[in-house]
């Protein structure tokens, strides 16, 4: 996640009036600053629909596997799962779908209908 995102997003949520709706892709690794983010919108407009993505490769194995890290998934998921629980915030799941992704689409989808529970 970039850095400098809060003063860009701030200055386009003070500059674009009609602005009804954001939306932020992620890999979900940075769980704090997401949630920071998506806290700092809600404050600076309020009424403003909040929408993330978190990019899910697959089932853990996989997911780590083409990120390179182990970890990852489970960073994506505990982001996903508190995304969730977030008033004003819809959170997603996002998937490419790949030759190495081809055959794990169930347990992505799976996890996006569980609205936050553990």
């Amino acid at each position: 996640m970039r850095e400098d995102l809060r003063e860009i997003v701030s200055s386009v949520c003070r500059h674009s009036g009609r602005l009804r709706s954001i939306h932020f892709a992620t890999n979900g690794t940075f769980e704090d600053r997401i949630l920071a983010m998506t806290e700092h919108l809600g404050r600076i407009r309020p009424g403003l629909q909040i929408v993330v993505t978190i990019s899910i490769d697959g089932p853990r194995d996989l997911h780590d596997t083409i990120r390179g890290r182990s970890g990852t998934w489970d960073k994506a998921v505990a982001t996903f799962r508190q995304l969730k629980r977030t008033a004003n915030v819809k959170a997603q799941v996002g998937f490419t779908l790949s030759h190495a992704t081809w055959g794990a689409l169930k347990k992505p989808f799976a996890l996006s209908r569980t609205r936050g529970r553990s």
